[in-house]
């Protein structure tokens, strides 16, 4: 779930319990109201922030990232990118086949790479050669390559990991 709407209905929730909180407080004949009306609201925004601050951190670390550093919630969501700025999600057809899909292109998953800039490209001849090294791929001018669909991000994004 997005960490952002989690942090709204917090937000709500807290708009609703706080002034109860403090209507309570009133109803009682103690001293220093003020101070202690003061404090709670003091410690919901406190206990807010703090949350707010957790719980951001902890969904960016569990996040996977885009060659922008763009965070989603699955690998699934991720949006690759071209050198012109087209925009790819990988897809799996009815049939078991993963695709590049951008608009109405779709580029097989099998013969599409990510470049070291981590752009995406289709070799559409089939030409790029397995090094046998961690996943590098690489084309007739010694360019290297990753399988677009084994590749990750970090938030900084630059290529993390390539999946065996």
């Amino acid at each position: 779930m997005n960490p952002y709407i989690v942090i709204a209905v917090m937000l709500v929730i807290d708009i609703v319990t706080l002034p109860i909180a403090i209507k309570k407080m009133l109803q009682k004949s103690n001293k220093n109201k003020g101070i202690k009306i003061t404090l709670v609201i003091v410690a919901f925004i406190l206990i807010e922030a703090v949350f707010s601050y957790l719980y951001v951190n902890s969904a960016q670390d569990n996040a996977f990232y885009d060659r922008n550093g763009n965070p989603y919630s699955s690998a699934e969501s991720v949006v690759y990118y071209d050198k012109i700025g087209n925009e790819y999600l990988l897809c799996e057809t009815a049939d078991g086949k993963m695709y590049f899909i951008s608009g109405r292109m779709m580029n097989e998953a099998e013969n599409t790479y990510v470049d070291k800039d981590g752009y995406i490209v289709y070799d559409s001849k089939g030409r790029f050669a397995d090094t046998d090294e961690d996943g590098i791929y690489t084309d007739d001018k010694s360019n290297e390559y990753y399988k677009a669909d084994e590749i990750r991000w970090d938030k900084d994004g630059q290529i993390q990991a390539v999946e065996e």
